[in-house]
């Protein structure tokens, strides 16, 4: 069991979750038992690409602090091994789940789409 105290926009909220499927390192689910929604099941799995494990190696990028995708900044902008943010390399998307954490609908992803399209058109 894993207890949260959040506060979001001056609201506390209390949850509660359990691991349900450890599959180390590739994958675990764990649901919650106490939040806010009326079910919540969250699968968090291991980014397994070739290029991205390429990238990595490099050292060009790096996985974010919670091992969930790739670490960058809200915009996009990905952050090196060396902590640099790229000037050629972002993300957007589920590879943002570790700073965005609301990052797997199509509205969401649009939206990050958009904010990097204008991002870089200036």
């Amino acid at each position: 069991m894993i207890d949260y105290k959040l506060k979001l926009r001056g609201l506390s909220l209390k949850w509660r979750t359990e691991i349900t499927e450890w599959n180390p390192p590739f994958s675990f689910t764990d649901e919650a038992l106490k939040s806010p929604y009326k079910q919540w099941i969250h699968h968090h799995k291991k980014i397994d690409f070739l290029l991205v494990k390429n990238l990595i190696g490099k050292g060009y990028i790096k996985t974010d602090s919670l091992k969930l995708g790739i670490d960058a900044l809200p915009c996009g902008r990905v952050i090196d091994r060396n902590e640099k943010i790229s000037d050629v390399i972002y993300t957007i998307g589920t590879a943002l789940k570790g700073k965005l954490w609301e990052s797997t609908a199509m509205s969401e992803i649009r939206a990050q789409a958009n904010k990097l399209a204008m991002a870089l058109l200036d």
